[in-house]
């Protein structure tokens, strides 16, 4: 997360980092353009928190990364 976090900020992005995709949730999300969430989170996984997200916005831009290859997220 911390890598991801430090790259993005080099590019330029504005970056708000949670360690729980439950904070998440609690987000003003007129302010922000994208979710990017790792599919793998202790609590929520990232696709709840996708799906939650688009529900109150959907127009919201998502995208889901991990490093963690074994099995494939679930629709």
């Amino acid at each position: 997360r911390s890598l991801v976090v430090r790259v993005l900020k080099r590019a330029g992005y504005i970056v708000t980092d949670f360690e729980r995709a439950e904070s998440a949730l609690e987000l003003d999300l007129e302010q922000y353009d994208m979710l990017l969430s790792d599919v793998m989170l202790p609590g929520m996984n990232g696709l709840e928190l996708a799906k939650a997200l688009s529900g109150k916005r959907p127009e919201l831009k998502i995208m889901l990364m991990s490093g963690y290859s074994e099995g494939r997220a679930q629709e």
